[in-house]
Formats: structure tokens, sequence, C-alpha cells
């Protein structure tokens, strides 16, 4: 089941003090005897809840929670439930973590789960309890890094193109990254159950199943602080004339842009009565100093009417700009992260864009 003895050992007595902590139950205790229908679990454990009423619940620990082993092992615990005569039977899976994704496979299987986090589900009787936390720290680093860099430029191809199968070298040169990066990251994927394999062999495809499940994934990693921003103040008599001073400067220098936030929202799905602080994408490598000199961009520490965000890592944010009456604005996945990660009513706006623009 790939994972070590002491492992299985912490997870499960941390569980059972858990199980021991909820209203009504009276007693947990081991079941050492062997299962007389051959199952082979980590783990049997009987609950005594309410008036002394008995509940097995045999146990499987999985070291990594990825919906695809979970699916599995969740089969496995089902089952026992359907063989058992004469006792109340709660299945429950216990893993270091538990991505949202196994959370509701586990949810819809009917089968019980917990997590180091403090996450919790388990049907007890009449009873049915119910914790969603958020992931341990641990875990929440290392989805997080999957949305950072070239990482995140994969992940931005594939929502380009939803409905594409893809082979690996193919996503390799349109996301412009390496042939490894797109094998790992597609490997998380498929762990995940939000890619699937269509063919085997030296002309497999690869295709995105839940374009909606990873969206929202990643906007909730997603962060502003994930940018260098720079604010600046821009001299205008109005939002239309700062616009045009800030896109012309930028054009003027070669550089690649994309209105973003309320700004890119009002392109392409409007929400909002106007533009309090033009928001642009830019890339990383500019030259600040040169920018602002002489330019009627000046950097300001309050008072900004205008902010050039520069991604820390990667190309990701730019990738899928598009040209809209002669401005460059962010794809609608970038918008959405964006928006949706923007304490100003973004959230509002994120949803708005996502009913008008996107297919998923």
């Amino acid at each position: 089941m790939g994972k070590s003895s002491s492992l299985s050992d912490s997870l499960v007595t941390k569980a059972r003090e858990t199980l021991l902590g909820l209203p009504g139950v009276v007693e947990v205790r081991s079941v050492l005897e062997p299962l007389r229908d051959g199952s082979q679990f980590d783990a049997l454990l009987e609950v005594v809840a309410g008036r002394h009423q008995v509940v097995r619940v045999p146990v499987e620990v999985q070291a990594r929670g990825y919906p695809q082993n979970v699916r599995q092992a969740a089969n496995r615990l089902a089952g026992h439930r359907n063989r058992s005569k004469g006792h109340a039977v709660a299945p429950l899976l216990i893993a270091p973590s538990l991505s949202p994704g196994s959370r509701k496979l586990l949810q819809d299987l009917d089968v019980g789960y917990w997590d180091s986090g403090g996450s919790l589900y388990l049907k007890l009787n009449d009873s049915v309890f119910l914790v969603d936390r958020p992931a341990p720290p641990v875990e929440r680093r290392r989805t997080r890094g999957l949305f950072r860099g070239a990482s995140a430029q994969v992940l931005h191809q594939l929502l380009l193109e939803p409905g594409r199968a893809w082979k690996g070298n193919e996503l390799a040169e349109k996301a412009d990254v390496s042939a490894y990066t797109v094998h790992q990251v597609l490997q998380y994927l498929e762990e995940q159950l939000l890619v699937e394999r269509d063919e085997k062999g030296p002309n497999m495809l690869r295709s995105l199943q839940e374009p909606g499940a990873l969206l929202e994934v990643w906007a909730e990693s997603h962060s502003l602080e994930d940018y260098e921003s720079h604010p600046l103040h821009v001299l205008a008599g109005s939002p239309e004339e700062r616009e045009r001073i800030v896109l012309e400067f930028l054009e003027s220098c070669q550089v690649e842009y994309a209105l973003t936030l309320e700004a890119g929202a009002m392109r392409v799905a409007p929400h909002g009565t106007g533009v309090g602080v033009l928001s642009v994408l830019v890339p990383a490598d500019l030259d600040w100093e040169e920018i602002t000199r002489g330019t009627r961009l000046q950097p300001v520490q309050d008072g900004a009417n205008t902010m050039l965000m520069a991604p820390r890592r990667g190309t990701a944010p730019l990738m899928g700009r598009r040209e809209i009456e002669g401005v460059w604005v962010a794809s609608d996945v970038q918008l959405y992260l964006d928006l949706w990660n923007w304490p100003r009513r973004g959230r509002e706006q994120a949803k708005h864009l996502r009913t008008e623009r996107l297919p998923y």
C-alpha cells in the first residue's frame, strides 16, 4: 500500500483520538483477531457510540491521498461493508493529506475519511460527522509549486484548449517548457484524476477531464503576491487618457503587456462602473529605472492609479493574451485567477466572467 508501518500506526493512533472525541462516542478499541472473510486492512476498530451500539470501522492507510489511489482503496473498503454480517460497518480511509477531489470521491462512494489536517467524514449509525479543513502545510506547499513557473505554463495551456488531446512533445512546445516538466505535471494531474490517457505507447494522448476543477484549485492557490508589483501615478485628465499614456509607452518600448483585474474584465465581461486602478501584466525582466525615468509614469508609495505587475517566475500570466480593439488583454483564465484573489469585489467579478466567458 506504499507506506511504512510506523506511518500507519501513527496515523491510526491520531485518528482514534479524533473518533474518541466525537459526540456520543464512549469507546474506540482495536480488534486484533484476523477478519473471517480474509480481508486485509491496516486496522480494524470498534466504535462504541450512543446506547452502546458497536460500529466496526475497517481502516486502510494511504501514504498519498490522491484520487487515483483513493478510488482503489475506497472500493476495497466498500466491498468489506457488503461482506460483513451482523455488524454495522463504517469504512474509513486515513491519509496524511486528502485533496478536495479525494474527499468528494470518498463522500460519493459513502466511505469515511480522516487526514492529519483534521478533516473528517464518517457515518456512525444515524449520525454523520463532517469536518472540512485545509490540507496540512506540507501538502499545501507541494501543491502550490504546481501553480508556479514552468508548471503553471503547462496548466495554462491545458485550460486554454480544454477539449484537446495532447502529445507530450506538442504540449511542451506550445507551453514553451521542457518535456520533463510536462511529464511531471501530467503525472500529478493523472493522480488527481484530472487528466486521462487516451492511448498507450509512443502515440499516447492525454486530455484534461475536469477543467473546471483544475481552475478552482488553481484559483485557491493563486495569489496576487506572486507578482512583483510596481505602483505608479500617471497624471491624466481621465481614465481613458491614463490608459492611452501607459499602453502607448509600453508599446514604444516593445514591452509585451496584458490588462488584468477590472481593466481586463471591462474589455470582455463588464461587471462594474469603471476602472479605479489600471492593472497591467508585464514581463519580469524590465528595466524599471528606465521605464520611470523622464516619463509620466511616476513611482509612488500611496495614491497609485496604475499598477504594473510582473510574474516572479515564468511567463504563464501573459499566455493566451489577445488583442481587443487595439489593446492586449489577459486570457480569460488569467483574468479569473487574478480577479478571484482581488479583495475589491474580485470574486463577484470572477464569477461573472466565468459565467460569460468560460465553458467550464
